[in-house]
This record gives structure tokens, C-alpha cells and sequence, in this order.
């Protein structure tokens, strides 16, 4: 089968989306060939080789408020001309960007059958849309607050977290999506939770949830758990929409009891300046350390080295990290919302907790690190929990919905 692929990332971003795709076309190449559109990366000099997949680059720039996302600016003509000479059988696409929307046209102009992934709600991310953020004035603010931070105490370090009443704004992009996906003849998300949410915001198109999957030879469990569990992690972009905030604020709470422990924060994006000021502005500097980006082959033994996987993302339409941290035998505190419960079942291999609630938040990671036994069974729970979701059989089913569809 001849499978065309429209994305607006891909590798070597690393990303939920990236990875997903990158396991996709590696390991369905055999019996399949790929057509990948994707953004040109700068700082990328050699390209994904691959058996069967061909991969065209299109130009790119940077979106203003977040760097690591890069807007494509696709040649009609010379996609068109590509396309027609590769000859699909199907059309996926993997995002609602410039390439997505070229995707969903093509497939309609050329009546080639057309299957998309919803990898995530973009009604979510619209603060990066701002004249705050896109005029970068967020991040001058953050500067001045880092290298003034007396003048800025003295405004006062209130906490405020985000209003989660939804607005006319969120509202009128679910619209859109709507109308982008309806256009599809199957969507593929890639959790039960964002099947059900779909559905309730109208999408009249089939929807069947396709886990993205994991790699599990790349994760090996843990074996040895300590009997004095402090080693917090959390690993992912850090962009405003994954709260990393309320997580840090958890910590005042944490430390009261619990003197020795310590959150590592892996990873990079546009919160990283103002994490860092609220690190140093609530004392925590001795506590928290930030680590910036960590390749995808390190990430298992970085795992393996702590106790307890946290989130606070309020945002995941499944969660690779969480996979990740799951397969490799961590217990998972995590939020009530969209998928997260999917995978983190309360009292089991973690707990779920109201988002934005730091009181919530704070009990069920002080319960795990009061008790070493029960830190141990629920991370053993995770792999067996984790297992599920082996590459294996999400390709089998992808190949399967690819199949029906095309018929």
C-alpha cells in the first residue's frame, strides 16, 4: 500500500507527534511505501533514511511566540506533482497546519481516500496566538523579572493559575476543527477520552481510537526501588499549556515533610525563563533543576534513576512521557482530564487529581513518598499497564484502518 503523510512535524523534532510518526513509517516500511510531507529544519543536515519512504522537506519558518514550531510553506504545485506521481492509496494527515490543510485539499481535489490523527486540541494552545506572546513581550517581561527580581517581589508573586471556564475563542477554533475533520473519512485519536470528547463537541465524521504507541524494547523496567522514594521527574516540551508551574508550587508543601526531595525537569520550550524565576522567587533553587532537552535514547535511564513521574498538563490527548515513564516502572501522578486518566488509573499505578489543585496534588505525591512498598507496586503496575500499548499491535490496527479505507 502507497501511504501519503501530511505533517506539520516531524522528525528530528522530538515531540508526541514526531515520535508517533517516526514509529510509523520505521517499522510499517516493509510492506509499505510512505510519501512524507513535513517542514524544512534548518539546523538539520542529514535527512531520515529509510527503505520505502521518501520524505519532501518544505519550507519553514518559526512561529513568532514558540520557536520550536515551525510553519510551513508548502509549494502547491510541487506537492500536487509529487503526489500524483506517487499515487496514493491513502492520505493521512497529522495536524490541522498549512501541510494538514494542503492534505485534506489534495485528498478532496484528487478523490483519494483521506484518514487524519487528531493529535491534539488545538482550542488548547491558543495562547501562543496573543499579541502578548507573539510580540514576544512575555518573554521581555520574564527578562526583566529575572534580572530585576526585587522590583518584581514588590509587585507581589501572587499564583495564578488559568481560568478554566472556556471562552468564545476556544469555542469558535472547535468550530473550525469540526469543519477540518469532517472533511475526513476517518479520525484516529489516540485515546478512548478523546473519542468521547469529539463526539460531545459534535464531529460528525467516524472516530476510532488508535493508540500512538510505544517502542517497549526501548524501556526496560525497573528493578531496584528505593526504600526512601524523593526523586520527582517530569519530562516533556515545556510550554505554558503543560502547567509545570502548579507542580512547582506543589514542592513548599512536599518539603515541609519530605526535606530530601528533588524534581528534575527535562526539557525545553517557551515557560522554561518564567519556570525558572518562580523557582528562584519561592526559594526552591536548591530543589528543582532544569536540565533542558534530553535526547530520545537517554530517556529510559533517566527514568530508571527516579521515583515518581508528575504532570500537570490539563492538555494530553494520550502522553508519550507518560507511556514512557509507565514502561519503565515509575507510578504516575497526573490530572483529571482528557486522556490522562486512560492511563494513570487512580490508586492503582498512581493518582489523578483535579487540575490546577496544588493541595491535591501535594497529598498523593506525599502518599507515595510515606510509603516505599506501595511506590513499588504501583510502578510494576505501570509496566504491566504500559504493555498494552506495544508497537506491535497499534500497527496492526493502523494497517488495518489504512485497509478499510481504502477500499
Amino acid at each position: 500500500m502507497r501511504i501519503a503523510i501530511f505533517t506539520d512535524t516531524f522528525y528530528p523534532e522530538v515531540n508526541g507527534v514526531a515520535v508517533a510518526l517516526k514509529n510509523v513509517v520505521s517499522n510499517l516500511n516493509e510492506k509499505n511505501e510512505f510519501l512524507v510531507f513535513a517542514p524544512k529544519y534548518p539546523y538539520f543536515k542529514e535527512e531520515l533514511k529509510l527503505k520505502n519512504v521518501k520524505i519532501s522537506r518544505q519550507l519553514s519558518f518559526p512561529m513568532p511566540s514558540y520557536k520550536f514550531i515551525r510553519l510551513a510553506i508548502p509549494n502547491l504545485l510541487n506537492v500536487q506533482k509529487e503526489l500524483l506521481k506517487f499515487k496514493p492509496d491513502v492520505i493521512h494527515i497529522h495536524s490541522p497546519g498549512p501541510l494538514g490543510m494542503l492534505g485534506v485539499y489534495l485528498a478532496k481535489r484528487n478523490k483519494i481516500p483521506l484518514v487524519a490523527t487528531c493529535h491534539g486540541i488545538l482550542a488548547d494552545f491558543l495562547t501562543y496566538l496573543s499579541l502578548y506572546r507573539l510580540t514576544k513581550f512575555d518573554l521581555f517581561k520574564e527578562k526583566l523579572r529575572n534580572n530585576f527580581p526585587g522590583f518584581f517581589q514588590l509587585l507581589g508573586g501572587k499564583k495564578e493559575f488559568k481560568d478554566t471556564k472556556e471562552k468564545l475563542p476556544q469555542r469558535i477554533v472547535w468550530r473550525l476543527l469540526n469543519m477540518f475533520y469532517n472533511n475526513c473519512d476517518l479520525v484516529i485519536v489516540p485515546s478512548e477520552a478523546i473519542v468521547t470528547e469529539l463526539k460531545k463537541r459534535g464531529m460528525k465524521t467516524r472516530v476510532l481510537a488508535v493508540s500512538n504507541g510505544i517502542n517497549l524494547r526501548a524501556f526496560r523496567a525497573k528493578k531496584n526501588y528505593s526504600s526512601v522514594p524523593a526523586r520527582l521527574i517530569h519530562v516533556g516540551r515545556l510550554g505554558y499549556e503543560k502547567n509545570i508551574d502548579v507542580i512547582i508550587h506543589v514542592l513548599p508543601q512536599i518539603i515541609k515533610k519530605h526535606q530530601l526531595v528533588t524534581l528534575d525537569i527535562y526539557g525545553d520550550g517557551p515557560a522554561m525563563i518564567s519556570l525558572k524565576n518562580l523557582t528562584r522567587e519561592l526559594g526552591l533553587k536548591r530543589y528543582i533543576k532544569f536540565h533542558g532537552f534530553l535526547p530520545y535514547e537517554k530517556l529510559n535511564s533517566v527514568y530508571l534513576a527516579h521515583d515518581i513521574f508528575v504532570t500537570a498538563s490539563t492538555i494530553e490527548t494520550q502522553g508519550l512521557v507518560i507511556l514512557e515513564a509507565m514502561a519503565s516502572g515509575l507510578p504516575v501522578i497526573g490530572v483529571k482530564k482528557y486522556a490522562i486518566p486512560d492511563l494513570v488509573i487512580n490508586g492503582k499505578n498512581g493518582y489523578v487529581v483535579a487540575p490546577f489543585n496544588v493541595n491535591q496534588m501535594a497529598k498523593a505525591i506525599m502518599r507515595l513518598l510515606s510509603n516505599p512498598s506501595l511506590c513499588k507496586k504501583m510502578g510494576k503496575t505501570s509496566v504491566l499497564l504500559a504493555q498494552r500499548h506495544g508497537l506491535p499491535n497499534v500497527l496492526k490496527e493502523l494497517e488495518k484502518r489504512y485497509n478499510e479505507i481504502s477500499r
